[in-house]
């Protein structure tokens, strides 16, 4: 009864967030098509030779295959467009990753329980400094889409450069420094 419990609480949380997430992503959107920002650094198009994954695991082996579902997408889309490094959320990532040698940039431990706002602007802030810095050309996400507590599915979606339906950003770049938008 607890843990539906908590199910339950999770699923309202999740579902009351659904229309603040479709509003950021119009604005978003909205934000990068205005010709005044398309020189902002976020915006910039790169050749796709350095690859960044963003890869959301959990800390704990109590999720049946939640990890390892994670762990093989990114592999799967790692073996297609080849890669430069990971950020990995949660235990069973980081380990499954360092065991065999990929790059990890770095690893965020102890957060996939009780996630918090401070965390997820640690981990935005380290992406988009590195992204504005050249270090990567791509930046892509992987974690899991809920539909239901039956019906997950891991999903990657490709977050820097920004694209928007229509709006070609080309290639150039601001003079400015990117600490201005950082």
């Amino acid at each position: 009864m607890v843990a539906a419990a908590r199910l339950r609480r999770a699923q309202d949380k999740a579902a009351a967030c659904q229309p603040y997430v479709a509003k950021m992503q119009g604005v978003l959107e909205a934000v990068a098509a205005h010709p005044a920002n398309r020189k902002h650094p976020l915006l910039a198009q790169h050749s796709s030779d350095k690859i960044l994954y963003v890869i959301v695991t959990a800390d704990k082996g109590l999720a049946g295959a939640y990890s390892s579902n994670l762990i093989r997408e990114a592999l799967a889309h790692i073996s297609v467009t080849g890669y430069v490094g990971m950020i990995v959320t949660g235990r069973k990532g980081r380990d499954y990753f360092r065991r065999r040698d990929y790059t990890l940039v770095n690893s965020y431990i102890g957060i996939s329980e009780r996630p918090k706002w401070d965390d997820a602007v640690n981990i935005a802030h380290e992406v988009a400094k590195g992204y504005a810095a050249g270090h990567y050309d791509q930046v892509y996400l992987v974690y899991t889409q809920f539909y239901s507590p039956m019906n997950q599915k891991a999903t990657t979606k490709k977050l820097l450069p920004v694209e928007v339906p229509g709006v070609d950003f080309g290639s150039d770049s601001d003079d400015g420094s990117v600490s201005d938008y950082i």
